[in-house]
């Protein structure tokens, strides 16, 4: 943890109401290192801000729009870019569940988002303390779909967050893992 960004090769969110907190279980590929990572309502509503942010940027809308027509190319960018995500279910979950159960879960203290020009990638870090960090490279499609995973687990907690962006028409059901 905290050496240079690590490339996302599975991701699983879920909610756990005992903790009141979001799991992140991320299977990270070269170097190849499985993360537990907790994260408070606190933090996740500045993720969403952030991936708001992220996510209208990276439909690249005009300056000039209007804001209806922004949240609409933006909504119509996400859907086409997300379903483009590689979601497995079922064996892919659990064997992603069972590398994560060898690691204990650490708290997210900061989270932040942004972009790569050079190498064409988004890049999350999530702060774990004072000088530690986890910070992933994500292809525009896995990026979309960490935003959808998001959703999806965000309509399970009471929390009553909104996600990142609207969906314009009624989204897949996405479960199981992103790959």
């Amino acid at each position: 943890m905290g050496s240079g960004p690590e490339l996302l090769d599975r991701l699983k969110i879920t909610y756990v109401p005992a903790e009141d907190r979001l799991e992140l279980c991320i299977l990270a590929r070269a170097p190849a290192k499985v993360h537990r990572l907790h994260l408070t309502r606190r933090l996740v509503r500045q993720w969403l801000d952030q991936l708001a942010q992220v996510v209208e940027a990276s439909a690249q809308v005009p300056a000039g729009a209007n804001p209806s027509t922004r949240a609409a190319i933006t909504a119509m960018h996400h859907e086409a870019v997300a379903a483009k995500a590689n979601f497995k279910p079922g064996s892919a979950s659990a064997e992603l569940d069972a590398q994560a159960r060898t690691v204990a879960p650490v708290l997210v203290t900061q989270v932040s988002c942004g972009y790569m020009a050079k190498e064409g990638r988004w890049v999350l870090r999530f702060g774990l303390g004072a000088s530690d960090a986890v910070s992933l490279t994500l292809s525009p499609e896995t990026l979309h779909g960490t935003v959808e995973l998001l959703r999806r687990q965000l309509a399970t907690t009471d929390w009553q967050l909104s996600p990142p962006v609207a969906p314009s028409v009624p989204s897949r059901t996405v479960d199981g893992v992103l790959h």
